[in-house]
């Protein structure tokens, strides 16, 4: 088995191998894609991690209201 580890920007949902590589992989590849945990739009619950909404009055669940049964 041969592989290779290149950076890419991913283009209306394509990834370009480059030139040096196109040989090599040519027929149906496995592909394991990974990204920088840095995220340029963090999602809208990181957002409210970060910057919680507060709701005048509203008191959360304590740990025991939320695991009782």
């Amino acid at each position: 088995m041969f592989s290779a580890e290149f950076e890419a920007e991913v283009k209306n949902g394509c990834i370009e191998l480059p030139e040096s590589l196109r040989e090599r992989f040519q027929d149906r590849v496995r592909v394991r894609v990974t990204r920088d945990e840095k995220c340029e739009h963090p999602s809208l619950l990181d957002r409210w991690l970060v910057a919680p909404i507060l709701i005048p009055g509203f008191t959360p669940m304590t740990r025991e209201e939320t695991h009782g049964r």
